[in-house]
């Protein structure tokens, strides 16, 4: 963002107004995640939660928890990137192995939007810092309603 600012400082507040900040793929904060390469309308997505940062993070607050070790990691049974919802086991409501409405489920889903929203103040609060004193305003994209909202899961 530094060198953004430094190119660009004399079109701000003249030719560049706003600037929108990328925050995911497409710039988008959402969840689950796709990337166009790898997806095909209208997928689930994926979880992107698999560094060793994230699932570190999961299994230190699944032990703070005492949840069991299953907790410890992202979900095997959520498909991939081009599953729809009733082809997976975590985002199909009639599945009761470890589901999106199962204890698992939510615990996991809540964590992950937790760490999505955590994501999108660590990177506007940086910009917020950087771009305070130029004359633009700052914008981000989160995904709107996506097609899979009316589903029980509201996978995608």
């Amino acid at each position: 963002m530094q060198d953004y600012i430094k190119t660009f400082k004399p079109y701000f507040g003249k030719t560049i107004v706003e600037v929108q900040i990328g925050m995911g793929p497409a710039g988008e904060l959402r969840y689950p995640s796709y990337q166009s390469a790898y997806w095909n309308f209208c997928g689930v997505g994926e979880f992107q939660s698999y560094d060793k940062y994230l699932l570190n993070d999961l299994k230190n607050l699944a032990n703070i928890q005492n949840k069991p070790s299953l907790y410890y990691n992202p979900p095997t049974n959520a498909g991939s990137y081009n599953s729809s919802p009733n082809q997976t086991c975590f985002f199909n409501p009639t599945c009761t192995n470890n589901n999106y409405a199962s204890d698992y489920g939510e615990f996991y889903l809540n964590w992950y939007c937790e760490r999505l929203i955590k994501h999108g103040e660590d990177i506007l609060s940086i910009a917020h810092q950087l771009f305070s004193s130029e004359d633009v305003s700052i914008t981000a994209k989160i995904s709107a309603i996506h097609w899979l909202y009316f589903t029980p899961s509201h996978a995608a």
